[in-house]
């Protein structure tokens, strides 16, 4: 069974993640800005669906999060991960 939007929703309101703050280059990330992410996944406007593979994946054209095949809960890596494609997600909200 792979990840679910429970376990995507579960690490965009850890303390930890909403807390990250850090630069890639000119692109300021900061935790708080997960929550728009977390607020678009609630209202359906981006659609978390289990994946079939080990990586996850976000698609800005579709607006569809593609889990980690990994079964639930997450563990920190698999939350990294999930957290790194949700930036990706945020980035296309702008």
């Amino acid at each position: 069974m792979p990840l679910t939007e429970g376990d995507v929703l579960d690490t965009l309101s850890d303390s930890v993640a909403l807390g990250i703050e850090f630069y890639v280059d000119k692109i300021h990330i900061k935790g708080e800005y997960l929550t728009t992410v977390r607020d678009h996944i609630r209202a359906g406007n981006i659609l978390v669906k289990g994946g079939t593979q080990d990586l996850a994946f976000y698609d800005q054209v579709t607006d569809i999060l593609l889990t980690q095949k990994k079964s639930p809960p997450a563990n920190d890596s698999d939350r990294a991960l999930l957290l790194h494609e949700c930036v990706h997600a945020h980035d296309r909200r702008l």
